[in-house]
């Protein structure tokens, strides 16, 4: 079982994370936001941002979509900071002439 305090210190110090840190970091109260990316057949590319003691985190994984397909953690976390913009959308639609 993994501790998550030990964890959250490996995390500060930069040391690598195994697969079961990044499974218990990805899974626990401290998610600030998730970003659901592309979709397969087999699974889904997800980024987790988590937020310990005020400094934000991402993690890149794949989320399995089948039962027999296990969640894969290829990728560290690395710190990230929230950046949020206005963004204005031009919709087209055709609409009948009558």
């Amino acid at each position: 079982m993994v501790d998550y305090d030990e964890t959250i210190v490996k995390l500060k110090n930069g040391e690598d994370l195994n697969e079961s840190e990044l499974m218990t970091l990805c899974c626990d109260g401290c998610v600030e936001d998730e970003l659901d990316g592309d979709s397969g057949i087999w699974t889904q590319g997800v980024s987790t941002i988590i937020d310990v003691d005020g400094q934000l985190y991402r993690i890149d994984w794949s989320r399995g979509l089948k039962l027999s397909i296990r969640n894969e953690f290829y990728h560290q976390p690395y710190k990230v900071k929230k950046v949020e913009k206005v963004v204005t959308k031009t919709v087209t639609e055709y609409v009948e002439i009558k």
